[in-house]
């Protein structure tokens, strides 16, 4: 967990890269760190290059696989919608977080409540 909130001051602080945002990928049973990203949106102009999402893709690339089973995600912020699916989908095993939708909402505008709504919704 540590290393996710060193990576997410390296984003929201020191580079500005997007916001306060960072994950790693850490094998269960070794502790060893396969994966590591930190939020690069407005850098790299990409919607999609959350912490959790850029650490999955380097886990993948690390191991060469696209299955990270027996492995954890730490990340310094409870994971959006897209980052919580991209860690099902690579069977990622566990998540841990540091902070809570609601302590960090008040630093952005953040859109997954409304996101969660719409997934939500029925078709009428």
């Amino acid at each position: 967990m540590r290393r996710a909130i060193e990576l997410s001051a390296k984003a929201g602080i020191e580079e500005r890269t997007g916001g306060v945002f960072g994950a790693v990928l850490v094998r269960k049973e070794t502790g060893e760190i396969v994966g590591e990203g930190y939020n690069r949106v407005l850098a790299d102009h990409d919607p999609t290059a959350h912490g959790e999402v850029l650490a999955i893709r380097n886990a993948c690339r690390n191991l060469g696989t696209h299955v990270l089973e027996g492995c954890v995600l730490y990340t310094s912020a409870e994971p959006c919608p897209m980052c919580y699916a991209s860690s099902l989908w690579a069977h990622v095993e566990a998540i841990y977080y540091g902070a809570t939708y609601d302590d960090v909402k008040k630093y952005g505008q953040f859109e997954d409540a409304d996101f969660l709504a719409e997934i939500n919704a029925s078709d009428e």
